[in-house]
């Protein structure tokens, strides 16, 4: 088990009203076929006493598996309460990804963001 650098999830984390504290939490990943799935054990997920178990799996070159398992306590002791839940992800192109700068321009010259003046307008209320 190693302590995980990101602090750990709990709805506080979006409540403005609330004190933030570090809720730090530990993890540990291990290999389940070297080298194209690993997964990671989060034990006391978001603060409720629940193992959450992620596993990545690369399918292919250009497509990657997401598999979770939610368990009461201990994978493998306990039952699990949610899953498998998976996702598929699979590379779109092979083009280098934009700046910044530039893929922000593409969103307003496409209409899809909205004007400075409405996200300031936004901020205010």
């Amino acid at each position: 088990w190693q302590e995980s650098p990101y602090p750990r999830p709990t709805g506080a984390m979006f409540d403005e009203t609330s004190e933030h504290k570090d809720n730090q939490h530990c993890f540990k990943h291990h290999w389940v076929q070297q080298p194209t799935c690993f997964e990671s054990v989060m034990p006391n997920f978001g603060g409720k006493g629940k193992t959450v178990v992620l596993r990545r799996e690369l399918v292919f070159m250009d497509e990657i598996k997401y598999t979770v398992h939610v368990y009461e306590k201990e994978p493998g002791s306990d039952a699990v309460l949610v899953g498998p839940c998976s996702a598929f992800f699979r590379r779109s192109n092979y083009a280098p990804p934009m700046n910044q700068a530039l893929e922000l321009k593409a969103r307003f010259a496409e209409g899809i963001s909205q004007k400075l003046e409405w996200r300031l307008a936004a901020l205010e209320k």
